[in-house]
Order: structure tokens, then C-alpha cells, then sequence
């Protein structure tokens, strides 16, 4: 299985979904040849043309400063399409907004359509680890964020490793955009992408052994 943490960045001079933009796509492809925490140094950049691949694990990051949101968001369908396994899509908050949002653009921009699009992600499975942490918030929305989904899950406790730091927060993305510092953007992209994944490998960790525990 193919797993695929995916975070997007976004700017809205309105409301979530009302003229909002996808500026910048992020995914970390991750064959599962490493069960490391923080693997920045096996992390190899895939480039928009280059061969498909098939082990290791890949960053793909795409901005909107050398090509159109159309073109982001067609490379990543396509690329998804490309990788030819089963899949699975985790992100945070990614079932409320990246997806949603995706499908949205895709069909007012002339990319991809609805039903295709839908399609497509009902066929790839999904883990949002959002969802996981609402639990741990008093199932409410606000206050429910990435930076505190680990602590919440006591993950580093657990693991005895540290989870990689943020760079920079989100709600610096719009001004970022605005003085078109697309590389501190891409820095923040990634880290979230290192973040999720830490968050999911530990977690699945410590479900499995949870398991094993149970039936002995």
C-alpha cells in the first residue's frame, strides 16, 4: 500500500470555499520503506515529468509561482492516478477541507469532473487524523489543530521520539502569498507533511501493539 500525505495551502480574501484559491499542493509519497519519525534525510523531490516511482519516499510540492492552480491540481489527479496500487490519502482536517476543496476547484476550473473526481477518492482510502483528535478535544471543532494533535495523543510519551517541529503557522500563509515568499511557504508545507506522518506512523504503532496486547 501507497500512502499519501497530502496538505494543501489556500488563500481566501472571503470565507472557506468562496473564492478561495489553491496556491500550493503538497504530498509526501511514502512506499513504506522506513519506519522513521523524522526521515528527512531518505526524503528524495519528485519532479513534475520524472519516472513514477516505486519505493523510498517522495516530497512533491507544487505552487501556483511558475504554473496556474489549473495545472496543480491536474498534476495531482494525475499523478494519483499514476501510482498504480492501493492507496491511502491521510492528512489533518483533509475530509472538511483539502478534498472537498480539490473536487470544488477541479469542477469550476474545467479539470476534473464531479463524478470522476468522487469516484477517484471513494476508491482511495482516507484517514483523517483530525477526526481522530475530535475525541480529545471534547468533540469540538475549535481549538481542534495540528500542533496539538500529538500531545493529545501522547505520542511522543509513547514513541520516545520527537515529533519534527512546524515551521511557521498557517494563518502566515495569506501574507507569505501576498510578498510572494513561495519557499517559506513550501518550508511550512513540508513540515506539516513531516508532522502527519509522524503522527500517523506512531499512532498506527501504538494501535497495533494495543491489539497484539488484547488477544494474548
Amino acid at each position: 500500500m501507497i500512502k499519501i500525505y497530502l496538505d494543501l495551502e489556500t488563500y481566501r480574501p472571503n470565507d472557506a470555499f468562496l473564492d478561495e484559491k489553491i496556491i500550493a499542493l503538497g504530498m509526501l509519497i511514502d512506499f513504506g520503506s522506513s519506519n522513521s519519525i523524522d526521515p528527512k534525510d531518505e526524503v528524495k523531490e519528485y519532479n513534475w515529468g520524472d519516472p513514477i516511482p516505486s519505493s523510498g519516499i517522495w516530497k512533491y510540492i507544487e505552487t501556483d509561482e511558475n504554473t496556474t492552480e489549473e495545472e496543480i491540481i491536474s498534476r495531482f489527479y494525475q499523478l494519483l492516478e499514476k501510482l498504480n496500487d492501493i492507496k491511502m490519502i491521510i492528512g489533518f482536517n483533509i475530509l472538511r477541507f483539502d478534498i472537498p476543496l480539490l473536487v470544488q476547484r477541479g469542477k469550476e476550473l474545467g479539470v476534473k469532473d464531479v463524478k470522476d473526481a468522487n469516484f477517484l477518492f471513494y476508491n482511495t482510502f482516507t484517514v483523517d487524523y483530525f477526526q481522530v483528535c475530535l475525541a480529545l478535544n471534547n468533540m469540538r471543532f475549535k481549538g481542534n489543530k495540528l500542533e496539538d494533535c500529538a500531545s493529545k495523543l501522547e505520542l511522543e510519551q509513547i514513541s520516545g521520539q520527537q515529533i519534527p517541529k512546524r515551521v511557521g503557522k498557517g494563518s502566515d500563509i495569506a501574507q507569505l502569498y501576498k510578498q510572494k515568499k513561495y519557499d517559506e511557504i513550501k518550508d511550512h508545507l513540508y513540515s506539516d507533511l513531516l508532522v502527519i506522518r509522524a503522527i500517523d506512523l506512531i499512532f498506527v504503532d501504538k494501535c497495533r501493539k494495543a491489539c497484539q496486547q488484547e488477544h494474548k
